[in-house]
């Protein structure tokens, strides 16, 4: 935990613990979510860089068939995931940044009356990122995250009682063919205007890049050792993709700072990886049955 993540006020009430993973499977995340969400009254802020394999992460009563070119998802390889809040669907992918924050502390103790439209309001306050919203206006609209008119961000939510999880997924980056796999959904925000996917939806990295300064060509060509065009632009793809690592890091940096200054926490506690999955066996032993069926929300859809 770096020192800025540990001068916290003593005098405030709760614990966050936190959680940061990269390439985690998107059904043990959810899985995982779950188990400290409903077998915990902790409060936790999880951070996931990017999933292991690409998958299409359905809401609980999501429609495949209404949703998804299932036939073209099937080529591709790219599996069908139901989690277990509502919410609308989304494609995940290596480039994509998810983010949770489970309070089961409850929530009145944050002035908190968990409702739906008051947690994604205080969920995005948290969520903030100064590395975007610097240059750029960083809103809610409706339920999506989004920069200007176009969204960043997509939201699901569970509530139980005074307890709450909300699940952000960031859309850092995209391949444009994973994101042909959804159709245009029949309900659509207001703010949408009905546009195609490749207009309503922003990379991340786009907007954190906005007025970052760019070596120029001049000043790479003076360098001695730079001899041809085909160096300076084999050196200004290096610092593309440098320029990105570090954009990326700087955020989900920035997503753990903002959630930890955003709210009156007693201390922050780092957990690991291991401790989540402890709580996930526990929980998956706790609701068992005799058959051993395990009640969990989040499953794999078998396409017939």
């Amino acid at each position: 935990m770096s020192p800025s993540l540990s001068s916290l006020s003593s005098s405030s009430h709760t614990i966050l613990h936190i959680l940061r993973t990269a390439r985690l499977p998107i059904l043990a995340q959810l899985h995982i979510e779950e188990a400290l969400f409903r077998a915990t009254s902790n409060n936790y802020l999880l951070i996931n860089d990017g999933v292991e394999s690409p998958a299409i992460v359905l809401g609980i009563s999501g429609k495949p068939d209404a949703l998804v070119h299932e036939d073209r998802a099937r080529e591709m390889g790219v599996p069908l995931v139901r989690r277990f809040t509502g919410g609308g669907t989304v494609v995940l992918d290596e480039d994509s940044i998810m983010a949770t924050v489970i309070v089961g502390s409850g929530a009145s103790g944050f002035g908190l009356d968990c409702f739906p439209r008051q947690i994604m309001e205080w969920t995005h306050g948290l969520l903030t990122t100064p590395a975007i919203h610097k240059r750029n206006t960083f809103s809610l609209r409706e339920n999506d995250f989004t920069i200007g008119s176009r969204k960043v961000g997509g939201n699901a939510q569970a509530i139980s009682g005074d307890k709450f999880l909300q699940h952000t997924s960031f859309l850092w980056d995209y391949r444009d063919d994973r994101m042909a796999l959804l159709k245009a959904p029949e309900k659509q925000p207001g703010y949408r205007e009905r546009r195609e996917h490749g207009s309503f939806v922003q990379r991340l990295k786009e907007a954190a890049a906005e007025g970052d300064s760019i070596q120029s060509i001049q000043s790479i060509q003076s360098i001695q050792s730079i001899q041809s065009i085909q160096s300076i632009q084999s050196i200004q793809s290096i610092q593309s993709i440098q320029s990105d690592n570090e954009g990326r890091q700087r955020f989900v940096d920035d997503l753990v700072e903002g959630c930890v200054r955003g709210a009156d926490w007693s201390a922050v506690v780092e957990v690991s990886l291991e401790d989540a999955v402890g709580v996930l066996r526990r929980y998956q032993e706790g609701k068992a049955h005799g058959t051993g069926q395990v009640l969990l929300g989040s499953r794999l859809l078998v396409s017939s």
